[in-house]
C-alpha cells in the first residue's frame, strides 16, 4: 500500500481537484494523509466531502511550514511507501497504477515524475519546459522538487525527514541527503500537471526568472 501525504494551507479551490483525481485512480491501495496548518478558508470542509470515497486522515499542524507538515504526515503513515503531493497538482486516473508498476519492476526507492503546466499560456509552457529539462539533466546532482515525490518511510526517518528550518527549496535539500542512501530516479511512465497560480499572482517573467 501507499501513503499519500499532502500539506495544505487555504486550498479550498485546489484540494477538491486533487482529491477527485485520487478518487478516480485505477490503483486503489492507498491512504491519504492531509496535514493542514489551520486554514482560514473552507479547506477542511472541502476535504470532508471526500471521506466517503477515500481513506482520509486529517492532521492539524501548529506550524505553517511544508517541511514540518510533511514530517508530521510521515509519522502518521501506515505504509513504508510514501508519496508527497502538493495540494494544487493534477494527476491522470492511471498515474498511480503506472508509477507503482514502474517502481516495482525496477526496484526503485526514490523517484519523482515529469511535470507539465496546467495552463496554455506561452510563458508558462516555456518556463516549465526549461525547468523540466533542467531537472532531467541535473537531478542526480541537485535533487528533486517535492510537488510529486515517492520516498520510503525508513529512508525518510534515517535522514530525520525534511529540514524544518528551511523555508524555500526544502525539497531539493531533502533529496540531496536522500541520494546518499539511495539512487534518485525520474519516472518515465508518470507525469503530473502543476498549478501556475504563483506565476499568475506574482508575475510570469519575475517568477520564471
Amino acid at each position: 500500500m501507499l501513503s499519500i501525504i499532502i500539506p495544505t494551507l487555504n486550498e479550498e479551490k485546489y484540494i477538491p481537484i486533487l482529491l477527485n483525481c485520487l478518487k478516480n485512480q485505477k490503483y486503489k491501495d492507498f491512504e491519504v494523509i492531509i496535514v493542514d496548518c489551520h486554514s482560514d478558508d473552507k479547506t477542511k470542509e472541502a476535504i470532508h466531502k471526500f471521506k466517503y470515497f477515500l481513506k482520509i486522515k486529517i492532521i492539524n499542524s501548529k506550524i505553517r511550514n511544508p517541511g514540518y507538515q510533511r514530517n508530521l504526515g510521515v509519522k502518521s503513515a501506515n505504509n513504508e511507501r510514501i508519496l508527497f503531493l502538493d495540494a494544487d497538482t493534477k494527476i491522470s486516473e492511471d498515474f498511480l497504477e503506472e508509477a507503482v508498476k514502474e517502481i516495482k519492476e525496477n526496484n526503485i526507492e526514490i523517484a519523482a515524475c515529469q511535470i507539465y503546466p496546467d495552463s496554455r499560456h506561452p510563458l508558462d509552457i516555456f518556463f516549465i519546459f526549461l525547468f523540466r529539462w533542467y531537472l532531467k539533466i541535473l537531478y542526480p546532482i541537485i535533487g528533486f522538487n517535492g510537488c510529486c515525490l515517492f520516498s520510503l518511510k525508513s529512508l525518510h526517518n534515517k535522514i530525520n525527514g525534511f529540514d524544518e528550518t528551511i523555508k524555500l527549496s526544502e525539497d531539493f535539500e531533502y533529496t540531496k541527503r536522500l541520494k546518499k542512501l539511495a539512487k534518485l530516479n525520474l519516472l518515465k511512465s508518470a507525469s503530473i500537471k502543476i498549478s501556475m497560480r504563483r506565476f499568475e499572482k506574482q508575475g510570469r517573467l519575475k517568477t520564471g526568472l
